[in-house]
């Protein structure tokens, strides 16, 4: 199977269920300006970064994005584990061109990227700059952690207008309900605080 443009492994165990078995998946990131990164094994973590397609790759620390000057590194200064909004440069005539998405680089030799989420999808409505990858990480973890199925799911802030404290708002579909729904959303919670620490160090 053949799959690109969103995060997979959310609805991975309920496909595989209807099909009645695992399947070998090939994960792409194409998209209108360019033709990016495709994996190329079944083993290796990421997707290789296409280097040889007429596109100079520019790379923007995440939480630089909307500054007026944010840093621009060039491939080889990326560094392994760190969010980047990916800017792009092509013989096509795009130039300093904002995809949209941000990676994260899993190797550097050679160069294995896995796309986090979009720029403009994150939580940061008290300043934690949450974003996509976290979000899904804590809740397949803690789904894993519980013995059950998600169907879909989303979250959004809530702002508090009275003394009341403002806070994330979690909506989910079960497959299978939690026994213990405030366990569950305990887990969900441990597990974005880990992610978030091993995000920022």
């Amino acid at each position: 199977m053949v799959q690109g443009g969103v995060n997979f492994e959310p609805y991975k165990a309920k496909l595989f269920e209807s099909i009645g078995r695992k399947i070998d998946c090939i994960e792409l990131f194409p998209a209108s300006e360019g033709f990016f990164a495709f994996q190329d094994s079944q083993n290796a973590e990421g997707l290789l970064l296409n280097t040889n397609s007429g596109i100079y790759f520019e790379f923007i620390p995440a939480a630089e994005i909307y500054n007026d000057n944010p840093t621009r590194l060039s491939l080889k200064d990326v560094k392994v584990g760190e969010n980047y909004a990916m800017i792009i440069n092509s013989n096509a005539g795009l130039w300093g061109y904002n995809l949209g998405d941000t990676v994260k680089f899993v190797s550097t030799d050679p160069y294995r990227l896995v796309v986090t989420g979009r720029t403009k999808h994150f939580i940061s409505a008290f300043g934690e700059h949450v974003i996509g990858e976290e979000v899904e990480y804590s809740i397949l973890k803690a789904a894993e952690e519980e013995h059950v199925q998600i169907t879909e799911f989303t979250v959004a802030p809530f702002v508090s207008k009275n003394e009341g404290k403002s806070y994330h708002e979690w909506f989910i579909e079960f497959e299978n309900r939690p026994g213990d729904i405030n366990s569950f959303a305990n887990k969900v919670e441990v597990n974005l605080r880990k992610r978030m620490c091993i995000m920022t160090t």
